[in-house]
């Protein structure tokens, strides 16, 4: 019989996706009582998978919080940007998109009822050469 603690080390060490041949050299457990186990505890080991990912991913990336502070920051630089531009230039067209872009993104996590805890910026915007007629907002639509 195996204690709790050799059963929480082989948890740990399997979140992490230790190799069973290692785990067992470590703990002095068999390989296929580890399978075994491995069976019995999948779902609190993808838990601890899952909580492992989510730390590194705010490590690398932030929390949602810091997300959104840089899609204001990014939408306000765009929109500050935008004021300045003449609207004859039509590079003034890109500086639009990228704020129509911006502001879908903003638009989709402050009127969800209920955000999930963070995801990736959204890709860079297509430029307007590249876009769906259909899809290019005119004067008249509002940006939604």
């Amino acid at each position: 019989m195996h204690t709790d603690e050799t059963k929480t080390k082989f948890i740990e060490l399997r979140s992490r996706r230790v190799p069973y041949e290692r785990i067992s050299e470590q703990l002095g457990v068999s390989k296929p009582t580890l399978i075994q186990w491995a069976r019995e505890l999948a779902p609190v080991i993808q838990d601890l998978q899952a909580a492992h990912r989510e730390a590194v991913k705010e490590k690398l990336l932030g929390n949602f919080h810091d997300w959104l502070e840089r899609q204001v920051a990014h939408f306000n630089r765009l929109d500050q940007e935008f004021g300045r531009r003449e609207l004859k230039y039509s590079a003034t067209e890109s500086v639009f998109r990228m704020m129509v872009t911006a502001r879908h993104a903003l638009d989709k996590y402050l009127n969800e009822p209920d955000p999930p805890a963070y995801q990736q910026a959204p890709e860079t915007p297509q430029t307007p050469s590249a876009m769906e007629p259909s899809k290019i907002p005119s004067q008249d639509q509002p940006l939604t």
